[in-house]
């Protein structure tokens, strides 16, 4: 426990007699004071996210923080009920992360209609984690490079007849 007795005189009993000047004094001081607070109020770290993601909501913040102090509770307790306690905060989330997201990429694109360069940025935005650089080093056994890109080019370029050639074969019923 703290005792304000203690740390006075220790403080003051080793700035007083054993400086010889005031910077080592103040470094004494210093000292002691670092040392008795880092026992009496440590530094806790805290999560600050400044590069939060544009669809990240302020009611989801606070969900993210029940879900860690939930976590944090059965990890200290390793209770069953604590348990099923943060595993729904965990699910809760989760799918409000993927909902709020789900949304906001909706409206993005929706409200980029007509421009193409909004829509972009939008995509680009979206998919900024996926490898944009997939190479494909087969099709149904062939490795030839060559050869798989006149197969592309055969499938892109005969693709527009054939299905146009498959909606001309159905009948609609109007009656």
């Amino acid at each position: 426990m703290f005792k304000r007795n203690v740390l006075a005189s220790s403080i003051y009993a080793r700035m007083c007699f054993q400086a010889t000047d005031v910077n080592s004094a103040w470094q004494t001081f210093r000292d002691d004071f670092l040392l008795i607070t880092e026992r009496h109020a440590p530094f806790k770290p805290m999560r600050f996210s400044s590069n939060s993601p544009p669809w990240m909501m302020r009611e989801c913040i606070g969900e993210i923080r029940l879900r860690d102090i939930t976590d944090a509770k059965y990890a200290k307790s390793n209770g069953i009920f604590d348990l099923a306690i943060a595993r729904h905060q965990r699910n809760v989330v989760t799918n409000m992360k993927k909902n709020l997201k789900k949304l906001f990429y909706a409206d993005s694109i929706r409200n980029a209609k007509g421009d193409t360069k909004k829509l972009w940025k939008v995509l680009k935005t979206l998919f900024r984690n996926c490898d944009a650089k997939s190479k494909i080093q087969e099709i149904d056994g062939e490795t030839d490079l060559q050869a798989i890109a006149e197969r592309f080019n055969c499938f892109f370029t005969d693709i527009g007849p054939t299905l146009a050639d498959l909606i001309a074969n159905r009948t609609l019923d109007v009656d």
